[in-house]
């Protein structure tokens, strides 16, 4: 007897169920995908926020730290000009930021206070082009700046009046155009290096007066005080054995577009530092929100509220002690080829400042 041929309807039956577990085994690898997609995107996030924590706590735990100098001793600038005017080295602001109010308006104005380059032209800036951008700054974002100053070096020699500084060649490392404070726990001098000489007790640093804002001058002005004078000591005994000679930097972070595009071809945003007199520099991209609050502690004013306030909410006397900052970071890429969206994460984390920030004014 011949074998009996299946009738259409067990056909269609048995493509349906084909069809079906074929369907069940296609759903279930494109889940384990996305997953795995979803994870490894989650753990780039997660790494770029843990990267530019870390970044910025590099920098926090220094903020305000200007080696030995008191913000309540004798401080003289032999800068050409006012602080305002070369904030780069503003000793009198070691920490401070600027709150982002959206539509590209920030509080306080940082026109009028960063150093700034781009489509004006240079203002307030040390090296040409090395200023802050304004024009490409994420407006949704507040931007933080810290000043502090840089590995020190001990005086080789005393320093009394207006002579040169040396300082020992195996620490020493300046170069003409540092912006140094010299210091000790009484008094601080901040003068520009001109001139850089080997000598055979190390480096013998000059500084020569000249007519921009970031020359030197030959009358220093006292800070605090409507004083000025031509010595870089400022008390009669010179500077003590403790004194040391250090570079003076602020560290601007903001965010402003990544120069990479993610693999669909989208601009993200970054987290950008200026340090130093240098340009800035993209650090870690896929960071899509930087928003900061100042810990203050102390006001001039006996009914001033203490707290975190942001930075548009600050009283010129107030005593900033601590930071909090959120951060939210992307996964930059998208998981998919159907149009998911990056997987973001937030944090946030609070950092105090040196000393329980007793340089931390905000002016």
């Amino acid at each position: 007897m011949l074998p009996r041929g299946y009738t259409l309807m067990e056909v269609l039956l048995a493509l349906s169920l084909s069809l079906a577990l074929v369907s069940g085994v296609l759903s279930l690898s494109v889940g384990a995908q996305y997953s795995t997609a979803a994870l490894a995107a989650r753990a780039r996030a997660q790494e770029n926020l843990q990267l530019a924590f870390a970044l910025i706590e590099r920098v926090v735990q220094h903020g305000g730290n200007f080696a030995c100098a008191h913000p309540q001793r004798p401080r003289v600038s032999f800068l050409n000009g006012e602080w305002p005017q070369i904030p780069e080295y503003d000793l009198t602001r070691p920490v401070l930021g600027y709150e982002a109010l959206g539509g590209e308006q920030f509080a306080p104005d940082p026109a009028l206070t960063l150093p700034l380059s781009g489509a004006g032209g240079d203002q307030r800036v040390h090296k040409a082009g090395h200023g802050v951008d304004l024009g490409v700054i994420e407006s949704n974002s507040d931007i933080l700046v810290i000043r502090r100053s840089g590995p020190s070096a001990p005086l080789a020699a005393p320093v009394v009046g207006r002579e040169s500084i040396t300082v020992p060649e195996v620490v020493a490392d300046f170069v003409v155009d540092d912006v140094v404070l010299i210091s000790d726990c009484e008094q601080a001098a901040l003068v520009k290096i001109t001139h850089v000489t080997d000598t055979a007790n190390g480096q013998l640093l000059g500084w020569a007066a000249g007519p921009g804002v970031f020359d030197n001058t030959t009358v220093g002005r006292v800070h605090g005080a409507e004083a000025t004078t031509d010595s870089l000591a400022l008390l009669a005994r010179g500077f003590a054995a403790d004194a040391s000679v250090a570079a003076v930097t602020s560290s601007i972070f903001y965010l402003a577009p990544s120069l990479v595009r993610s693999r669909q071809g989208q601009r993200v945003s970054a987290l950008w530092l200026k340090s130093e007199a240098d340009p800035s520099a993209e650090m870690i991209a896929g960071i899509t929100d930087l928003q900061v609050w100042f810990l203050v502690v102390e006001d001039a004013n006996p009914d001033a509220r203490m707290g975190y306030f942001q930075a548009g909410q600050l009283t010129p006397d107030a005593l900033v002690v601590g930071l909090r900052i959120m951060l939210r970071s992307s996964s930059v890429d998208e998981l998919t080829e159907v149009g998911q969206r990056p997987v973001s994460i937030s944090a946030s984390r609070t950092f105090m400042l040196p000393r329980f920030g007793r340089w931390g004014r905000a002016s």
